[in-house]
């Protein structure tokens, strides 16, 4: 079983793994802004080292779906397959929020929109502006996403709902 936490440094035997890097990783390495480390059934396989570039972190996740880790972290996703251990970058215009993975989708809901991720990793679809400083997802009941972005903050939520299959708002 694959398992991914954030760790703050990295000592043995994590010194000695794969390393990945991702984000905006500068010519002249410098110590990550925050590390990933990746088990396969309770052993080290995979250290994944994320450089930043100063840009806002209200919220950052790592999950494991399908055969992806997902890191939201500042104003990107990467998605490392850990199979082939390739790794892609979601650049999002808003800071991560929060990821609601489904079996075949991933819902990724930045600081004003949600993106969903289909089952090969790519970006299906992203909505329009849903709100200005937070974007969640109350519910998915079929084929419809209800939730509420808000507008003024603090406080100021107003709810939406979204069709799964296009991310086209409804009124």
């Amino acid at each position: 079983m694959i398992t991914a936490s954030f760790q703050s440094f990295a000592d043995p035997p994590w010194t000695s793994v794969k390393v990945l890097r991702v984000g905006c990783v500068p010519t002249t390495l410098r110590t990550p802004d925050i590390f990933v480390f990746v088990e396969n059934d309770g052993a080290p396989f995979i250290r994944i080292d994320i450089y930043g570039d100063n840009d806002c972190s209200a919220f950052e996740d790592v999950i494991v779906w399908r055969e992806f880790v997902v890191i939201g972290f500042g104003s990107r996703v990467h998605m490392v397959n850990y199979q082939d251990q390739e790794a892609s970058t979601v650049e999002l215009d808003s800071y991560f929020g929060h990821f609601y993975p489904g079996e075949d989708w991933l819902i990724i809901a930045s600081g004003n929109r949600l993106l969903l991720i289909g089952s090969i990793g790519s970006v299906i679809w992203k909505t329009q502006i849903l709100g200005l400083d937070g974007v969640i997802v109350d519910s998915i009941e079929g084929n419809l996403i209800n939730g509420q972005g808000e507008w003024d903050p603090p406080g100021g939520w107003r709810p939406f709902r979204v069709k799964l299959d296009t991310g086209e708002q409804i009124s």
